[in-house]
């Protein structure tokens, strides 16, 4: 008979079938997320995560104030006219030219009314005048170039008289002034007016020792008549007057109002050669300089603007102000000229390489709004406000400027500082605005 076998050896198929139904089961799933955890989306970092582009979010109109990007030009400064101070001419009883005063050295501005230097114990003085005088001036003479001396003295306050280009007496005492305020005495005569004096004074004091011979004649028509003695008189005076305080050409250089600034002098002790012309040179006038500038920076550099003006290497300057702006051709740039008067001060010399920045712009304060919530399409850039009861967004057009740190500033009608807009929406189908 055949036996049967144990009831538990009945059930152990399906034990069997079961756990081989959950291994499956399980590597499935491993599988799966082994796969999720390798897919390259998965291995992003979330913060690079693209956003989903459905995402619709708000933010808010701000007002920023942004510091203003500042240009920089370039430009060789040009120091004005070049003035040559001649040697003076020699004259009895001076042998030959020597440079005995040299106060002002390479460099010094020399201002109206300075002594520049001494050759053979004559000064050679800064005057500001017009035009570079042409003669010697004398008491008696008039003309344009004596109207300028005397303004020039009056600006020194040296002439308080009236200003009326004849060489008067009131002249004279100021010419004066000027030689001793630089520690000088006044020129002698000229041989002409010394003799011319000389002559006046003798007919006058024969006239007197005839009139003092008379005073004891009992006969009263002895001695000089009236006429004879007021003839010498007025004589004796327009002599004195001729030869009274002058100003010899050669001991005054002109200078612009603004001073001068040396740029070779004769060293002191020097005997100057008889074939040397010049014993120092100045340039005078307002240094300037040219640059380029694009048109679009017409604003900064207007006619009047004022500008810095630094060395190209780097280091303080001046303060520069613009004369003359003129398109080139094709309008594109600018030529910019700048006049520098303080250029000589700041140590700022003929030749020099500048850079010309305009005055510091102040920060403006302008209306921005995040890059992402600025739009485009056929009909221009724009952004989109929200609805407050939840209908279609506005669309408003914008004009867009300048982008710093993920915002960017805009400018559009009916947009104001705290506005909310839509960020990552555009304008859907038959949006307003």
């Amino acid at each position: 008979m055949q036996s049967t076998p144990p009831s538990h050896a009945r059930v152990a198929a399906p034990h069997r079938s079961a756990r081989w139904v959950a291994l499956v089961v399980v590597a499935a799933s491993a599988a799966f997320v082994a796969g999720a955890l390798l897919s390259p989306t998965a291995r992003r970092d979330p913060a690079t995560r693209s956003p989903d582009p459905t995402t619709v979010t708000t933010a808010v109109v701000e007002r920023r104030a942004w510091e203003q990007e500042v240009p920089v030009l370039r430009g060789t400064l040009r120091g004005g006219s070049v003035l040559e101070v001649a040697v003076p001419t020699l004259a009895a009883p001076v042998e030959r030219s020597v440079v005995t005063s040299a106060p002002a050295d390479v460099g010094t501005v020399v201002s109206s009314g300075d002594l520049l230097v001494g050759v053979s114990g004559r000064p050679i003085i800064a005057l500001s005048t017009s035009l570079p005088l042409f003669r010697s001036l004398h008491p008696g003479d008039t003309g344009d170039d004596v109207w300028q001396v005397q303004r020039a003295l009056a600006d020194l306050g040296l002439y308080t008289d009236e200003v009326d280009g004849v060489y008067g007496p009131r002249t004279a005492e100021a010419v004066a002034a000027l030689y001793s305020q630089v520690g000088f005495t006044t020129p002698e005569p000229d041989a002409e007016r010394a003799e011319a004096l000389s002559r006046a004074q003798e007919a006058w004091d024969d006239v007197e020792l005839a009139r003092r011979s008379a005073a004891d004649d009992p006969d009263p028509a002895a001695g000089p008549a009236d006429e004879v003695v007021e003839r010498a008189r007025r004589e004796l005076r327009r002599a004195q007057d001729a030869a009274g305080t002058w100003l010899p050409l050669d001991e005054v250089t002109q200078v612009p109002d603004a001073g001068a600034m040396v740029t070779r002098i004769t060293p002191l002790g020097t005997v100057l050669p008889a074939d040397q012309t010049s014993v120092a040179e100045l340039v005078g006038g307002t240094p300037v300089l040219t640059v380029r500038a694009d048109a679009a920076l017409a604003d900064d550099f207007r006619v009047g603007a004022e500008v810095q003006v630094n060395p190209a290497a780097g280091g303080d300057g001046a303060r520069g102000v613009v004369e003359r702006v003129a398109p080139t051709e094709g309008a594109a740039t600018l030529d910019v000229v700048v006049a520098v008067p303080a250029a000589a001060e700041s140590g700022l010399a003929d030749g020099a390489q500048i850079a010309v920045t305009p005055a510091r712009r102040p920060p403006t304060a302008e209306l921005v709004v995040p890059v992402a919530a600025v739009h485009q399409d056929s009909r221009g850039r724009y952004v989109l406000v929200p609805d407050p009861a939840g209908s279609s967004p506005t669309r408003l057009a914008v004009d867009v400027g300048e982008q710093r740190d993920g915002f960017v500033a805009v400018l559009a009608d009916g947009l104001a500082e705290g506005d909310e807009i839509l960020v990552g929406a555009t304008a859907p189908p038959g949006g307003t605005g």
